[in-house]
């Protein structure tokens, strides 16, 4: 029998992508085999190196891959939690059976482009990305054209200790609102009907076997009825028939008039602004300079003692005119 494929074909229904993060190490065999006939629709491992997020182990390495393979139809994904994982990874993935590689958008690097590309047109794989709660919903536009899936997972808080099949997964309500955003993102860009959205499971089903998990277990928008606790409306799931549901009329209107007319809203009044206190005076050119003293005056010369219109002659001149002068007869 010829090994299932599911990834990337959206229908009308949801998919379930069964994780073996706290599956029992020791019954591997048996668990894939009661996930396949339960109606899994891919087995979802989670690979880490020991370095991302802080873990001590590793966890989930290529022999868990390995050791599955032959047990199961289903495509198996392998989810990098790791820093900067290698090309020589994937290929090894490859070799081993995996179906599909997803990769961290914060800690593959700034190759991560070229990665998905060698894991699409060199081993023929399909390839992904995913990203924890907190990440901007734009970091995963520009990969949306290269990719088979986008993942993002809620919040984990890890150090809170749990029990039986209890999630670690906390869901916040901001979730609902960047799920239909990166939904309307897959719209956008014209694969809303072939790239998968999924979104880690955040309720503890406290299940042992996946025929027991009913559709109220679920927290994915769409599934659980007529809408999540609080009454926001759920998002409709890729591929679905229908027009969108409707949405909120927008906050910057008023609720319309009895004629159907919106009335808008006035502007927010501003506050005035604080009073202005004394003008600031520059340190240096603020203060008026110093008034210097004028220059003294120069005392008047004294009167000369002769008449102003005749010059006292010097005593060479009288000198010369008594020697020329002759004396009388």
């Amino acid at each position: 029998m010829g090994r299932k494929s599911s990834i990337g074909k959206i229908g009308q229904g949801v998919k379930i992508a069964a994780g073996l993060f706290w599956a029992d190490y020791g019954n591997l065999r048996d668990t894939v085999r009661e996930l396949e006939e339960g109606g899994a629709d891919w087995i979802h491992l989670e690979m880490r190196d020991g370095k991302y997020m802080d873990f001590a182990a590793p966890r989930g390495g290529i022999d868990i891959v390995e050791g599955i393979r032959p047990h199961t139809n289903l495509e198996i994904e392998v989810q990098l939690q790791m820093v900067r994982p290698s090309i020589e990874l994937y290929r090894q993935l490859g070799e081993v059976g995996a179906d599909l590689i997803s990769l961290p958008i914060e800690t593959t690097g700034e190759m991560l482009v070229q990665h998905l590309l060698f894991i699409k047109e060199t081993l023929g794989l399909k390839g992904g990305v995913w990203a924890w709660q907190g990440t901007p919903i734009g970091a995963f536009e520009q990969y949306v054209p290269l990719v088979d899936i986008v993942e993002y997972e809620c919040k984990a808080p890890f150090w809170k200790p749990t029990s039986g099949a209890q999630s670690p997964h906390t869901l916040d309500e901001i979730m609902f609102t960047n799920i239909r955003r990166l939904h309307d993102m897959l719209v956008e860009g014209g694969v809303e009907s072939s790239v998968e959205l999924m979104k880690i499971l955040a309720r503890a089903c406290g299940h042992t076997r996946l025929a027991e998990l009913r559709a109220d277990d679920l927290p994915t928008p769409g599934v659980r009825g007529p809408g999540p606790p609080g009454g926001r409306r759920a998002a409709r799931q890729p591929g679905q028939g229908g027009p969108p549901p409707p949405r909120s009329p927008p906050r910057c209107r008023a609720p319309p008039r009895a004629g159907g007319r919106a009335r808008p809203r006035p502007p927010p009044r501003r506050a005035p602004p604080p009073p202005l206190g004394p003008p600031r005076r520059h340190p240096a050119r603020g203060r008026a300079a110093p008034r210097r003293r004028p220059p003294p005056r120069r005392p008047a010369p004294p009167p000369q003692a002769c008449s102003a219109s005749v010059a006292a002659p010097s005593r060479r001149k009288r000198t010369a005119m008594r020697t020329a002068t002759p004396l009388a007869t």
